[in-house]
């Protein structure tokens, strides 16, 4: 992700903490504004999502996607009636419609408070989606499930380039529809099979959007007559995490994966990832609690020792002891350095 859209994206989101809920509404290009107004639409006509990431003046490509396509007539009269088309722009532009001033009037500062909701969901969005660069296009079913990313370079430079991009990914939408339909009939065993076939045909980093079928799975399979309960067991916390974890609940987050470990139906090896990505949301937080980082690592070699992935962890552990025995000795240091200068000593 780039650091421009990192630092963009940041700003947005924690001045939106503050602020409170509002309704959206279509953008002055005909886009939906939020999520769950794209997915209603989407649902009521049976259409996809198709969601648009920008940075509207900030850098050159997504001024001309904008310019060159995204307001022209051709994108009103045959995209925005065939998708459900979610447009988030993450520009200084978007930042200053945040921005409440006391000398605003009560309509002006509600409209802030509005937007201000709307970008705070729509950081969550970025983030579950990994947009790494901008512009960049998503297109998601009506159900709320990923299907692919549209090709965006400089070479796209007019409408038919874009909607040449688009129509490529026709067999793909096709695709995840049968996908999707299969999940709805036959036997408890087949609706099973579809969605595990759905979940290994969905890239990992885009599994969190499938998190209302992984808890279909774990309700339907709670005697683990598939042999995969622990796989989604796993995959629900998960998915639980990452939510948590965009929304800046990191002890949520590792929370998630600590409760699991305590599910009888859970396997070793699950149990040994649990903990070890306990220990790492942890690490990646910037804990100081490095004795409950290492408790957890142990735990996740206890879990399964025979694992191949021990010796990896083992490794995880001692960089982690000698950090730790670097910073102890840098304090002492530290704090002897200041003694002898309060006593006076050369």
């Amino acid at each position: 992700m780039s650091k421009k859209f990192i630092a963009a994206l940041l700003i947005l989101f924690a001045l939106s903490l503050f602020i409170s809920c509002g309704k959206a509404k279509n953008d002055e290009y005909g886009c939906f504004q939020t999520m769950d107004q794209a997915l209603k639409n989407a649902q009521k006509n049976n259409q996809e999502v198709l969601v648009i990431v920008t940075m509207q003046g900030d850098d050159d490509l997504s001024q001309s996607f904008v310019s060159d396509i995204l307001s022209t007539k051709e994108f009103k009269n045959e995209i925005l009636p065939s998708y459900s088309v979610m447009l988030m722009d993450f520009s200084q532009s978007s930042y200053k419609k945040t921005v409440v001033n006391e000398t605003d009037s009560k309509a002006a500062k509600k409209a802030a408070e509005e937007y201000a909701k709307i970008v705070q969901d729509n950081s969550k969005t970025a983030s579950l989606l990994n947009v790494s660069k901008t512009p960049s296009l998503y297109l998601l079913t009506k159900e709320n499930y990923f299907i692919t990313e549209v090709p965006y370079t400089d070479e796209v430079k007019t409408f038919e380039d874009f909607k040449k991009n688009l129509d490529a990914q026709s067999s793909l939408v096709s695709q995840m529809k049968e996908f999707i339909a299969a999940i709805q009939k036959g036997s408890k065993q087949e609706k099973l099979a579809a969605i595990d076939n759905l979940y290994e045909n969905t890239e990992i980093t885009y599994r969190v959007f499938l998190a209302d079928l992984i808890d279909k799975y774990v309700e339907m399979d709670k005697d683990n007559e598939s042999g995969l309960l622990s796989k989604y067991l796993f995959a629900q916390a998960d998915a639980k995490a990452s939510n948590l974890y965009m929304s800046g609940d990191l002890l949520g987050a590792t929370k998630s994966y600590v409760d699991l470990c305590s599910n009888q139906n859970l396997e070793a090896d699950y149990k040994q990832q649990a903990y070890y990505m306990a220990a790492y949301i942890m690490s990646m937080s910037g804990s100081s609690d490095y004795a409950t980082i290492l408790d957890y690592l142990n735990l996740s070699i206890q879990a399964n020792p025979e694992s191949e992935s021990v010796d990896s962890i083992n490794k995880v552990i001692e960089y982690l002891k000698s950090m730790i025995s670097q910073m102890e000795a840098e304090k002492q240091d530290l704090d002897s350095s200041s003694l002898d200068t309060t006593i006076g000593v050369e």
